[in-house]
């Protein structure tokens, strides 16, 4: 009976898992986060899991963080196959690049799309530049998933939705700081 409680535990939860009455083994699917930019890992991290939170799929997500000349980029592959990097076993991959300090501030404009025209903003520095880029990838995800056309207005617009939220959470904290 016991065993099989687990089983139905392990099917609701959607672990991959082999199950047999004296060897359980699960393997469990979760985000992963490569960072070889300049900036902490740790910031990076929590900065990619904060613009992906909500998204479907995220667990089968592997995340490549890297430096750049540029203020920011982002890609996002349907397959790990798509990349010739050694992306182990996950299903998507998104490739994000962040420009060093100097290219902050920086006026963030999707070029080309006149329906994207209304989400500009200015980018204040390189965390929310990896917010905006990471949101946006995220949701190029979405759509894939729900086998949606790929409009880069829906993702700029998502990606302001989250950004905006950042920054709202940064000032409540910068708050909190200077009145303490």
């Amino acid at each position: 009976m016991l065993y099989q409680k687990f089983r139905f535990l392990m099917f609701a939860l959607g672990n991959e898992s082999r199950i047999s009455r004296t060897n359980v083994e699960t393997k469990a699917r979760i985000m992963i986060v490569k960072n070889t930019s300049q900036y902490p890992s740790e910031k990076v991290e929590s900065l990619v899991r904060f613009a992906l939170k909500g998204i479907p799929h995220a667990d089968e997500l592997e995340i490549h963080v890297r430096n750049s000349k540029y203020a920011f980029y982002g890609r996002i592959f349907a397959s790990a196959a798509d990349c010739t990097c050694d992306c182990e076993e996950q299903r998507f991959l998104i490739v994000l690049r962040i420009g060093g300090v100097k290219n902050f501030p920086y006026f963030s404009v999707y070029p080309g799309h006149k329906r994207c025209e209304k989400y500009a903003t200015m980018l204040n520095d390189w965390k929310e530049a990896l917010v905006k880029v990471t949101a946006h990838e995220g949701m190029h995800l979405r759509q894939w998933i729900g086998n949606k056309p790929m409009w880069e207005h829906q993702a700029e617009k998502h990606a302001m939705t989250i950004l905006n939220k950042y920054r709202d959470m940064t000032k409540d904290q910068q708050y909190v700081k200077t009145v303490s």
